[in-house]
């Protein structure tokens, strides 16, 4: 991601500013429609867009076959990972704004109003805010959780290296149109004469692809 955003000039590069970055650019569809959804809104009054929230499925539903359902599992991970950030931000929007009550104190419940304040400090939350709270999740904080028993966590990992694999792909693309398929394919020459790598063989095929279709 920072490599596509050197390539076009773009200039943020910390964790917080790529991730915002990134969400507005996909808010103005500027990314592949693939990954342009992404939720919005304060508590109890998310939005989508760029996807459709099923109607009558539970949260555990999931069959790789039907689209509906992984639409609704892709639903619930922005959810869950919206909820996260407002409740992470709540209280540094409630000290900055001065927040408090008619006794002074500091706001412990807010209100609608008070939500969207903190709801527009965030800005969207998009399929990189997902992977981003996986990674804090894998590094940090209960990485138990891919070795629970019951949860497959080949399957786990498996399913976020491919979802990786693809964002890899849309950004490397988006370097190699931004310095042209010549410098790229110079670049990538150089790499291949020092290491083999039959991964990028095989990107480099896929890229040249996307661009000259």
């Amino acid at each position: 991601m920072l490599a596509h955003f050197n390539a076009v000039g773009y200039t943020e590069k910390s964790h917080t500013s790529v991730l915002r970055k990134f969400g507005q650019l996909t808010q103005e569809n500027r990314l592949p429609e693939s990954i342009c959804f992404h939720t919005n809104g304060a508590k109890k009054h998310l939005t989508y867009h760029g996807i459709e929230k099923p109607e009558n499925l539970q949260a555990i539903d999931l069959d790789t076959e039907n689209p509906e359902t992984i639409d609704n599992q892709i639903c619930q991970f922005l959810k869950s990972t919206r909820e996260m950030k407002l409740a992470e931000r709540a209280p540094d929007i409630i000290k900055n704004l001065k927040l408090k009550t008619a006794s002074g104190a500091y706001k412990k419940n807010l209100s609608p109003f008070d939500w969207q304040k903190v709801s527009s400090s965030i800005g969207i939350t998009s399929i990189l805010d997902i992977l981003y709270r996986k990674r804090i999740k894998a590094n940090y904080q209960d990485v138990d959780v891919f070795t629970y028993e019951k949860l497959k966590g080949k399957d786990v990992l498996e399913n976020l290296c491919s979802v990786v694999d693809r964002m890899n792909l849309v950004n490397e693309t988006y370097v190699a149109k931004a310095i042209g398929l010549d410098k790229y394919n110079e670049i990538v020459n150089n790499h291949l004469k020092r290491t083999p790598n039959t991964s990028l063989e095989k990107r480099y095929e896929i890229v040249s692809a996307i661009i000259n279709a």
